[in-house]
């Protein structure tokens, strides 16, 4: 239990801290589950490296020596609250709230200090949100780094595989070693049709993060009938079946290059996961003042632990693996750019529906 302090003006801040240790942690709490962004969170997460941030101070406050980024508790609390999907303001304003409480309690329990010592106490409240943020952007440009270098590999392989089959299969068109040539002419189609996707994935990409978003007008069910038919010699080979439904006055205003590319990466995972002999449903509909596509498919249904990640880059929920599961995540960010949302149904032991909605006039 926090030792009781009442009326004792000669003792420290440092003295407070330490002290009243656990008091501090316990309302760190309490004000912190006040907060939208923590309030699903568990007490341990809460607390999280606060208790040797604390001692940290403690040591601060005694010596005057500032925090060192290799030692300094706040390193660690900086990572920790990037992995749990933490912005960095976040990770900052925990650390005014350190300081309001503290100054909060030094009121309550009547401790005097000076200007010196508050000046000291917020100077080190500070450096240790300095030294949290700094290693949260840290932590997370290293990440993308890593993960746009591993996005180049994977486009690089994908096209390469891609322009390779064609390739092939138009040596053996040009040496006339078929009698038929449709199959080749499938395949070298099918080939520069998925290079070409992974190309606009690139461009949507750039798109979305220069913030270039060009509304026009778009007619929902020409595109969904272009991008099933590009999509049919690959659902033809395992006999799945793919179905238009939307209207064909129905008009809306988007970005057609983000909105055709978030709905082919869809449907191409619809009848990448939907099991042989399955159909898959490219809808379409207005939806009060949205926009709304519904990409259904028959995988089967998802693991229901894997849908809160299943739009993070190199996330699958099926059991193929021949991707990065790179698709899901663009489209996401395809539909946010647009002011829309996209969000994904399971139907266990059928299969998924991935909803994406717009403002039907922008």
């Amino acid at each position: 239990m926090p030792s009781e302090i009442t009326n004792f003006p000669s003792v420290s801040l440092a003295d407070l801290v330490a002290e009243q240790h656990d008091l501090l942690i316990e309302r760190f709490v309490e004000r912190a589950r006040r907060e939208a962004t923590t309030s699903g969170l568990e007490r341990i997460e809460l607390i999280d490296s606060l208790p040797y941030f604390l001692d940290d101070l403690v040591d601060a406050l005694v010596t005057g020596v500032p925090f060192s980024l290799e030692e300094s508790a706040a390193a660690g609390h900086g990572v920790e609250r990037l992995s749990i999907g933490f912005r960095v303001d976040r990770v900052v304003r925990e650390y005014l709230l350190v300081a309001e409480l503290i100054l909060e309690l030094a009121e309550e329990k009547g401790v005097t200090r000076s200007s010196s010592e508050t000046i000291s106490l917020l100077r080190a409240i500070g450096d240790g949100a300095a030294i949290a943020a700094a290693e949260h952007v840290r932590r997370r440009e290293a990440d993308l780094m890593q993960r746009e270098a591993e996005h180049a590999g994977f486009l690089a392989h994908e096209v390469r595989n891609a322009v390779a089959s064609a390739r092939f299969a138009f040596d053996l068109l040009r040496r006339r070693e078929f009698a038929d040539p449709a199959p080749l002419v499938n395949i070298i189609d099918g080939g520069l049709r998925q290079a070409g996707a992974r190309i606009d994935d690139v461009l949507a990409g750039a798109r979305v993060r220069g913030g270039v978003v060009s509304p026009v007008r778009v007619y929902p069910r020409l595109i969904l009938e272009e991008i099933g038919a590009a999509l049919h010699p690959q659902a033809d080979a395992r006999q799945i079946a793919i179905v238009v439904d939307a209207a064909t006055d129905l008009v809306g205003h988007a970005d057609a290059r983000l909105l055709r590319s978030a709905l082919e990466n869809l449907a191409s995972n619809a009848v990448k996961f939907s099991c042989t002999g399955g159909t898959v449903k490219l809808a379409a509909l207005a939806r009060g003042q949205h926009l709304v596509f519904e990409i259904s498919d028959t995988c089967g249904g998802i693991d229901e632990s894997v849908i809160d990640r299943l739009f993070r880059p190199f996330v699958q929920g099926g059991g193929e693996r021949s991707g990065f599961g790179l698709g899901l995540a663009l489209a996401r960010e395809c539909a946010e750019a647009q002011g829309g949302v996209l969000r994904v149904s399971n139907l266990p032991g059928h299969g998924c529906v991935f909803t994406l909605a717009i403002p039907i006039d922008r």
